[in-house]
């Protein structure tokens, strides 16, 4: 299940001080007192025991203050406390959140096939300037090799640049998306895949239609079981009619989440995609506030409905998020299946190209997806440190019940005489047992209450 919401960030907790002059003065006040009473009422002829004296005055009064002192400042705490306790909440949250955004898929390798050759230069207006639809060539050329068909020969030209990585990682996995291609084409594949010495790892699934990001997921899920998880990505996406207004194009994605980080060329790491059901608008600003990588420079799009669009546009405004947006749809003729993951390709070649991180946006039947590539590892995630939050009441409860006990053991020998052990236990432990109940019952309610409190300003 996506995790692309957070609890609204709760307002600075506010220390709770106490005035330490007036407690100061107070200590000094009820000592000064207590040795003014002692001392005046010590009886007359009677030799001062310094000992006795000192519990009477001083040892006694002090340590009645500072139970009085610890059950109050229970009590405070507990409001610092439930304050703490969303903050804390807040902070897991997000760093939940920031564990599953920098789950990734290693791009080791990549190749399209188009009518139109390096169209990320183009576009990015690097080399050339690229023809914009209705201008756009639509259909890929075939060869005149006759025993091939036109399918054959696209996919000898996608595998073709990626048969070297493919031959030094074999027993790949093997996906094939296709649109408008007859199945048949699988056997072709295997063909390609023989004459060039190349192994598969299992049977090849074939796809009736271009997936969506969803399978994006599943395959970062996957390869999260593998060490060595290696799978290879074909998209075929042809005409099947002359009518048709989108521009033909295939893609490969070569997945290899063993590749050495300092082999050449860098590979390309997709980060877990975005591909809720809810609002983009409340789903986007965590979906970047969370993202490992530095601010993509770009947004390439394709199949956003207005309703999905501006919104993502206003989000990215806000986030100073990719200021340059390029829709494929525009420059390549009308929407088809198979451009979201040319986009990968393309935003791939971007960050090849030296162009810094990218962002890549496609819809299919209203169900947007928002992808982020970068040259660059995420970074190691350091938990939220618990020394920042508040000590709990019932912590404070102990050391009131504690300072209670030793005061009452003291407070006998000095006033009573020698204590009468077993009452004197009883009273102890009764002590220890309520404090402790009315601590833990304060910080479990500070703990319900925060919960109820940030998750009703989540809703």
């Amino acid at each position: 299940m996506e995790n692309w919401q957070l609890y609204p960030k709760p307002a600075e907790t506010k220390e709770f001080k106490f005035s330490w002059i007036a407690i100061l003065a107070f200590y000094i006040l009820v000592i000064g007192g207590a040795l003014a009473i002692r001392t005046l009422t010590w009886p007359e002829g009677k030799p001062v025991d310094t000992f006795l004296f000192l519990i009477q005055a001083v040892v006694a009064p002090f340590m009645i203050i500072s139970t009085m002192l610890g059950y109050i400042f229970m009590l405070a705490q507990s409001d610092v406390y439930f304050r703490d306790c969303k903050k804390s909440y807040y902070d897991w949250r997000l760093y939940n959140t920031k564990v599953y955004a920098r789950k990734y898929l290693v791009i080791a390798d990549w190749s399209s096939v188009t009518p139109v050759k390096d169209i990320a230069l183009q576009m990015l207006k690097l080399e050339g300037e690229f023809p914009l639809a209705p201008k756009t060539p639509l259909i890929i050329g075939s060869g005149e090799e006759f025993e091939t068909t036109k399918a054959q020969q696209i996919l000898t030209k996608l595998i073709a640049p990626l048969s070297e990585k493919l031959k030094k990682y074999p027993g790949f996995d093997v996906t094939f998306g296709l649109q408008g291609v007859d199945e048949t084409i699988s056997d072709g594949l295997i063909k390609i895949f023989q004459e060039q010495g190349i192994v598969v790892g299992n049977p090849i699934t074939c796809l009736t239609e271009c997936p969506d990001y969803s399978l994006l997921n599943k395959m970062i899920t996957e390869s999260e079981r593998h060490w060595n998880y290696r799978h290879l990505l074909i998209i075929i996406d042809l005409h099947n009619d002359e009518e048709s207004k989108f521009m033909e194009n295939a893609s490969a994605l070569f997945i290899c989440n063993d590749y050495p980080q300092n082999e050449r060329p860098k590979p390309v790491f997709l980060f877990q995609p975005l591909t809720s059901d809810q609002d983009l608008s409340e789903t986007t600003p965590v979906f970047i506030d969370t993202q490992p990588s530095k601010p993509q420079k770009t947004l390439w799009h394709t199949g956003l409905s207005q309703s999905e669009k501006y919104p993502l546009f206003s989000v990215l405004g806000e986030k100073n998020v990719a200021a340059q947006r390029l829709e494929l749809d525009l420059s390549l003729g009308e929407h088809s299946a198979g451009y979201g993951w040319l986009a990968l390709v393309i935003a791939s070649d971007a960050i090849r190209y030296a162009q810094g991180p990218q962002l890549v946006a496609a819809s299919e039947k209203n169900k947007p997806g928002i992808v982020a590539l970068s040259s660059e590892q995420p970074p190691k995630l350091s938990t939220p440190d618990i020394d920042d939050y508040a000590i709990p009441p019932v912590a404070i409860a102990l050391v009131a019940a504690f300072l209670a006990v030793f005061g009452t053991l003291l407070g006998w020998i000095a006033y009573v005489g020698v204590p009468d052990y077993f009452w004197l236990i009883i009273f102890d432990v009764l002590v220890i047992i309520i404090s402790g109940v009315i601590g833990w019952k304060l910080t479990v309610a500070a703990q319900e209450e925060a919960y109820d409190a940030i998750s009703r300003s989540h809703c």
